[in-house]
């Protein structure tokens, strides 16, 4: 009868190490996952950047100009060059690619869609221009591309020579976007 109890001590220390570890497992799973925070993969050749209008809950800051290379895949998951974590981006969620001398983006197969100056991007590419908004979930960035326009944005010159950083631009040009894109503000 002692080896019974044995045995069946043994098996309950295995199942609460297994419980334990389970646990464990589960706590790194929900934290990794509830974290906010975005990240960029900096690469050399610079040709285009993205402004953070609404960030989300996506852990970047307002007025952020994130550089955009020839591809850039944008997802929650790791694999991405620009990782998002907002729980209303997908893990695989678009693709911005520069072909033919024009840029586009695409849609994965997002859960909540890529919109592009409000409208649905879809499967199919779409072609961006200088100024287009672009909403991943709940991310919204403005486009900005590499040599465009410069008297539009006041500042973009300092900040085009810059390559591979993440920059935070202050100011009331900021501001304006983000109370534009809103609703909020005193237009005429």
């Amino acid at each position: 009868m002692t080896g019974d109890l044995e045995v069946f001590a043994l098996r309950m220390g295995m199942i609460a190490v297994l419980l334990g570890f389970v646990a464990l497992v589960a706590r790194w799973l929900r934290d990794s996952l509830r974290s906010p925070g975005a990240t960029v993969m900096p690469r050399a050749g610079v040709e285009a950047r993205l402004v953070v209008i609404a960030p989300g809950r996506s852990g970047l800051e307002p007025g952020a100009v994130l550089p955009v290379t020839r591809r850039l895949s944008v997802g929650r998951s790791e694999g991405n060059g620009l990782v998002l974590a907002d729980p209303s981006v997908s893990a695989r969620h678009a693709v911005l690619e520069r072909r033919d001398g024009a840029w586009y983006v695409r849609d994965l197969g997002s859960t909540n869609g890529t919109l592009l100056d409000g409208h649905p991007v879809g499967g199919r590419p779409r072609r961006l221009r200088h100024g287009a908004r672009l909403r991943f979930g709940a991310v919204v960035f403005e486009f900005r591309e590499e040599g465009a326009s410069a008297a539009r944005f006041p500042g973009d010159a300092q900040q085009q020579a810059e390559e591979g950083e993440v920059h935070h631009q202050a100011g009331a040009a900021v501001a304006h976007e983000r109370e534009r894109y809103s609703g909020g503000g005193d237009e005429a």
